[in-house]
């Protein structure tokens, strides 16, 4: 009884762990405001797009402007942590060029070069922009390699194109 127990405990084991899920996650999203990347990257548009997003992010703190609430970080003031900005303050609070009006946001600490919890938000946004930043451009870099192109975006639009050549063939021949 002990041996058919251990056989059918490691069949079943055995037959758990070869079973696997065919496409049962390969989903899009129900949401139709929601992107993904075959959505965004069919266009030229798309491509156009996310590289402005690319410099924006730079710039900009979320999809509205100021503070409009729709930041892309969240629990982040958008009209207060933009990356230059946040930029400016590292580098210029602490010297005497620098002359601070206000308290808000723990900055006048930072003008004396005291860190603490008050302050710690003007250090920790400025990393989330830079990075947030760093993975817009490694996103795009991603989709725009050889292969990618080939199949969609930019070259497939003009290979589809009504009464346009495609460049590359033309360059073969």
């Amino acid at each position: 009884m002990k041996k058919i127990n251990t056989c059918l405990f490691t069949l079943f084991f055995l037959g758990i762990s070869l079973v696997s899920c065919l496409g049962d996650l390969d989903t899009m999203p129900l949401d139709n405001n929601q992107l993904v990347s075959e959505q965004v990257y069919k266009t030229k548009d798309g491509y156009t797009g996310v590289l402005a997003k690319c410099y924006a992010s730079l710039i900009l703190t979320g999809q509205q402007g100021g503070d409009g609430g729709n930041g892309d970080l969240e629990g982040a003031n958008e009209g207060y942590s933009g990356y230059v900005r946040l930029l400016f303050y590292l580098q210029e609070l602490s010297t005497d060029n620098f002359l601070m009006p206000s308290s808000s946001n723990g900055l006048r600490k930072c003008l004396n070069l005291q860190w603490d919890a008050s302050n710690a938000s003007v250090v920790t946004w400025t990393y989330q922009r830079l990075y947030m930043s760093i993975a817009y451009c490694n996103e795009l870099l991603r989709e725009c390699t050889e292969g990618k192109l080939q199949g969609r975006g930019p070259r497939a639009e003009r290979r589809r194109g009504p009464g346009q050549a495609d460049e590359g063939r033309i360059h073969q021949l």
